[in-house]
């Protein structure tokens, strides 16, 4: 018997919609004392964060190389200055990368690039692992350590097992306010962070800098901005509350924004973007985070996920459309659009908190007609 068999054998019922709604047993938990589970996840977190940290950095590379191309000389050559060809090419990329959700190995990319991300791509089909029975079929989880990850993953949001996504469920999914709240937060996340990455260095190249000064002077702001989102990740895990880390990252984007198109000073307009960029690429992970503590079932998070990552290349293709070429090199108008979107994600996040306070408090109250997301006990994470 497998090992996926014998997981199924540890869960006695299954709902309607063939979900099980009984536990691993709980001697496995207990013979795992704090230590040991310490290290345990630790294993796992080496195993998978370094090759999705590898793959995602180089999905961004090959979406934001354009504008670093750009200034180094493409301009020039293509003419990217004239009418709204930039913003043509930048449409031109992401109405297919919305429709397909590949990676931008579809237009604006050299070669060598596309064969790094092939690459690793071919490397993380043989390390990533998704879930604990196939880490043990693979030898990388011993029997009793997948029992226990399957149970932790149980325990925690009661969707260890997977349920298969059909049509209905499908339709039933999207019609769950949250997800669709999610989607335009994360959009509203991606469009400030695509805008940056597109533009900042022709931003910096209007202050007076040549193109190679100009695109090594957009890397320290992304530095700036990994740190900054570290910093979020770990306050928000630490206080259990993830709306504040949003609300708090949506002003730095718009003190960032305002200073990169009002003030005179080039030097406080270049750290107006080290803010800007902090603040968005810090709320991706975020958003991303606070939409997963609130979910439940593999089937909704494969709906959400896909809302999100759709909704993701919508604020490409409005980054590429507000920041016109006959506003450069401030594009006041596009940075105001920028603005506008983060006083719409802090608006959801208001409305969103409200509604998860209620809840939880019916929860505790038991005056809920129906549990959080399926699950007794479950609460919302504000």
């Amino acid at each position: 018997m497998d090992q996926k068999r014998d997981y199924d054998a540890d869960f006695s019922h299954k709902d309607e919609d063939g979900i099980y709604n009984q536990s691993p047993p709980q001697q496995v938990e207990d013979e795992f004392d704090p230590h040991r589970e310490k290290k345990l996840i630790r294993r796992i977190d080496r195993r998978l964060l370094p090759i999705l940290g590898g793959l995602y950095s180089i999905a961004l590379i090959d979406r934001i190389n354009v504008s670093a191309a750009r200034v180094a000389g493409m301009d020039a050559d293509l003419g990217l200055s004239i009418g709204n060809r930039y913003t043509i090419a930048l449409v031109v990329f992401f109405i297919p990368y919305f429709i397909f959700e590949l990676p931008s190995n579809i237009v604006l990319r050299k070669i060598i690039e596309g064969l790094i991300t092939s690459v690793i791509a071919m490397v993380a089909w043989f390390i990533i692992i998704d879930f604990p029975d196939k880490a043990t079929r693979k030898g990388f989880l011993s029997t009793e350590e997948g029992a226990f990850i399957a149970r932790r993953i149980e325990t925690d949001r009661g969707d260890s097992v997977p349920d298969p996504l059909t049509w209905a469920k499908f339709g039933k999914h999207l019609l769950d306010l949250k997800l669709w709240a999610f989607a335009l937060m994360f959009m509203s996340s991606t469009m400030p962070a695509y805008a940056f990455a597109y533009f900042s260095p022709v931003i910096i190249r209007g202050m007076g800098y040549s193109g190679g000064v100009a695109n090594l002077l957009s890397a320290p702001p992304v530095v700036f901005a990994v740190i900054s989102a570290f910093f979020f990740a770990w306050l928000s895990d630490k206080i259990h509350l993830r709306s504040p880390a949003i609300m708090a990252q949506c002003l730095i984007i718009i003190i960032g924004l305002m200073l990169t198109a009002y003030h005179s000073n080039d030097g406080v307009r270049y750290f107006g973007i080290f803010l800007g960029t902090a603040g968005c690429q810090g709320n991706i992970p975020t958003v991303l985070a606070y939409q997963s503590n609130n979910i439940r079932l593999q089937s909704k998070r494969s709906v959400g996920s896909a809302l999100q990552i759709g909704f993701g290349a919508v604020g490409g293709i409005i980054a590429s459309t507000v920041f016109r070429e006959e506003d450069a090199p401030t594009y006041r108008p596009g940075l105001w659009v920028t603005a506008g979107l983060q006083f719409m994600t802090m608006g959801l996040v208001v409305i969103m908190s409200l509604y998860f306070w209620t809840r939880n408090k019916q929860e505790k109250n038991g005056t809920l007609k129906h549990p959080i997301e399926g699950q007794v006990g479950l609460r919302y994470t504000m």
